[in-house]
């Protein structure tokens, strides 16, 4: 046994997983020293420029960046293509950027050498490059998460970290850098997906529609500062609509909420409900949608962007509210068929059970008409297609007489032979626009 015990020991390297070890692979850590290490070497190489080969000057700031082709061309076309032109660039290893923001080139290159950037108010320059914050939603300081809709100041919009990753993507268009394009909107698709969400990704809980309105409702303003930034300063590029909906769906999605902030319809109940919107605007406390309406009104191509966008989560809905009506209705189909069977098994069993099943037109009422002498059993006949029914149908299947179609339904049969009813689905009634007759 000792023999066996050794060889087992032996045979297993240190470190080694084996079959017995639970997610072994997943349990290691993400980021080892080794990746802290390699990109505090690579920040520190950015820092002091030794083994430079190539400067970035900013024309507007007058600063320059020792940097290196190593690192710059693999990931540039654009710098590749500068250094290897045979021009002047390549032949003095200078390159001058004339339009972009100083701090928007240190952090262009604090990606190029880490892989990431900071994007948040807190940089302030080559003292505090240090290792750069993780892929995170974009971070504000503590005085623009205000609840009120206080506008902000030219300076404080040019630091938000929204506007900053627009203007990183957009000179990741600019250089060709792939990677800075995609972690400038995986950014603001993070920054979407927990402070435009319903669901708190930091939290791990889901908002009430109360607390998703007002939750939102303290973004709204450096959201639409960033649209309209990126909406002025992108005109034409091929990709302004990928940058500016990650940022106005959720806000299309919401908007019909700011309508009634104040929940004066949050009683109101049934597929007849009609309010005209004048009225709306004259009993709620609806302060936000007022701030957005304002906002929008001056941008026609935001409002018209934003419209769009509400009609397509408006139709995304009312295809959702039809596949759950057909759902329910085939769900109905199947109970009434089922319930049907269960008769005709009824039956089957006991034969003298199917002298009820015969034809009684007229016999209970409108006796002047005639009655129906069939001698025929009454037979379960199909009513109605769940598939293709836009109404909802009260019994898929009901018994009907072969000669004189007078048909008794299954709750009445069900109750003659004395069986207990089978619970089912509640067929819900179409969708169709709850507000309208808008003034």
């Amino acid at each position: 046994m000792a023999d066996e015990s050794t060889r087992r020991r032996k045979g297993r390297k240190r470190g080694a997983s084996t079959p017995n070890d639970d997610n072994a692979a997943t349990k290691r850590p993400t980021r080892t020293a080794y990746d802290t290490l390699q990109k505090a070497n690579m920040l520190a190489l950015l820092k002091d420029g030794r083994y430079s080969d190539l400067t970035l000057r900013c024309e507007p700031g007058g600063e320059t960046f020792k940097v290196h082709k190593s690192v710059l061309c693999p990931q540039s076309s654009f710098f590749e293509a500068c250094v290897e032109s045979g021009m002047r660039e390549s032949i003095e290893n200078v390159i001058t950027l004339r339009e972009e923001l100083v701090d928007d080139v240190k952090r262009m290159l604090v990606f190029l050498y880490t892989g990431d950037f900071r994007e948040d108010d807190t940089f302030k320059g080559p003292e505090d490059w240090g290792n750069p914050l993780p892929v995170n939603p974009p971070r504000r300081s503590d005085n623009c998460w205000c609840p009120t809709l206080s506008e902000y100041s030219d300076k404080e919009k040019t630091k938000d970290a929204l506007i900053v990753c627009m203007r990183l993507y957009a000179m990741g268009d600019k250089f060709e850098i792939p990677g800075l394009r995609n972690t400038a909107i995986g950014k603001l698709e993070l920054y979407a997906g927990d402070r435009l969400s319903e669901f708190s990704s930091t939290y791990g809980f889901q908002y009430g529609p109360e607390e998703y309105v007002r939750h939102v409702s303290k973004e709204l303003v450096p959201v639409m500062d960033a649209v309209e930034f990126c909406f002025s300063q992108f005109e034409g590029q091929s990709w302004l609509y990928e940058l500016a909906d990650i940022l106005l769906s959720p806000i299309a999605k919401i908007a019909p909420l700011w309508l009634d902030e104040g929940g004066a319809t949050k009683d109101t109940f049934g597929y007849d409900f009609r309010l005209k919107l004048s009225r709306l605007l004259a009993k709620t406390q609806n302060e936000t949608f007022q701030y957005l309406l304002d906002r929008i009104s001056g941008n026609p191509q935001i409002s018209s962007r934003l419209f769009a966008l509400t009609c397509m989560k408006r139709l995304k809905e009312y295809r959702e509210l039809q596949i759950d009506h057909r759902l329910c209705c085939r769900r109905s189909f199947r109970r009434d068929v089922q319930r049907a069977l269960r008769i005709i098994t009824v039956l089957l069993n006991d034969p003298e059970k199917i002298a009820a099943l015969h034809c009684s037109y007229n016999a209970d009422n409108a006796p002047e008409e005639g009655i129906c002498h069939s001698e025929k059993p009454i037979v379960p006949v199909i009513n109605g297609s769940p598939c293709k029914d836009t109404e909802p149908v009260e019994n898929y299947v009901e018994f009907r007489c072969q000669d004189c179609d007078w048909s008794r339904s299954l709750n009445d049969i069900e109750e003659m032979l004395e069986l207990q009813p089978v619970p089912g689905p509640t067929v819900p009634a179409p969708p169709g626009v709850m507000l309208d007759d808008f003034d």
